[in-house]
């Protein structure tokens, strides 16, 4: 019997066909389970499980290959960098970081980009260099400079602390009040109560201006009085106490981190707790 040549071609090419539609599919559902991964890892990271968050990364991982879309990989490094920044393995997350910033570039995506910058920038901040971060924080500025929003202000306050740390304290406090009169505008009262402390902490130790750092922890206890941030309140109080006693105000600046640490206490902040306990006993020790 001799096959019908046109009939054969026909064959071959729908199951040609057939496969690469299964094999499409197939990775689809490969990479629509790896995202879900991904998301989870990133759910549990910002919940402070964190061996749960390396265990699911771990599995997502294994799930990457050449094929994966760069959407996929900008979701992967970034998780690995929030991820590594909050166990503290900082080189690791400036190098997922900054792979991260690459997917984002080839993906043309501005938010995804703004994003990666802030997390690399803030990997830098904690080693240090807040030259190089400010590089990354003014990159991330630039491209949401046209529509000024929360993201963009959010980015100017933590780039505030930068030129702090740079010793551009002129600069600094411009960058915190313009960013407190778009959050008072907002009515944002938890963003400008740490805006507030932040504003009390450069006045106090940088300009050693005391007197107005009291005035803004005042302002900010008073916020988060009224809207129950049990832990910002008790590092308002811890800062108002230091204040309190540069200026020789010993009694009042007890009272004030005896209130710290009763907060810090209460909610098992073992770390604050060591840093009221210190600032306790230097009080104690001028008395």
């Amino acid at each position: 019997m001799i096959l019908n040549k046109t009939y054969l071609y026909f064959c071959i090419c729908t199951l040609f066909c057939v496969f690469t539609s299964i094999s499409q599919e197939t990775s689809a559902n490969i990479e629509q389970k790896t995202l879900q991964l991904i998301d989870s890892a990133n759910a549990a990271t910002n919940q402070g499980d964190y061996k749960k968050g390396k265990n699911l990364l771990s599995l997502a991982k294994a799930s990457i290959d050449s094929s994966s879309s760069t959407g996929l990989l900008y979701k992967y490094y970034f998780t690995l960098g929030s991820l590594s920044f909050s166990t503290h393995q900082i080189e690791e997350a400036q190098n997922a970081y900054l792979k991260a910033i690459e997917m984002a570039h080839k993906n043309k995506d501005t938010a995804a980009l703004v994003a990666a910058y802030s997390g690399k920038a803030n990997t830098l901040l904690i080693n240090n260099k807040y030259k190089r971060a400010l590089v990354y924080q003014r990159e991330a500025l630039d491209l949401l400079k046209s529509e000024k929003s929360k993201a963009y202000y959010g980015l100017l306050s933590n780039m505030s602390i930068a030129l702090k740390q740079a010793q551009d304290y002129d600069n600094s406090l411009a960058a915190l009040l313009e960013v407190r009169d778009y959050f008072i505008e907002q009515d944002d009262k938890k963003s400008i109560a740490i805006i507030e402390n932040n504003l009390g902490e450069l006045y106090r130790e940088d300009f050693k201006d005391f007197k107005t750092a009291i005035e803004h922890y005042h302002r900010a206890i008073k916020l988060n009085k009224s809207i129950n941030d049990n832990h910002q309140l008790a590092q308002n109080y811890h800062n108002m106490s230091l204040s309190l006693n540069n200026i020789g105000q010993q009694d009042s600046a007890n009272v004030y981190i005896q209130k710290a640490i009763e907060i810090k206490t209460n909610s098992g902040d073992l770390g604050g707790l060591a840093s009221s306990f210190y600032a306790l006993g230097t009080i104690e020790y001028e008395n």
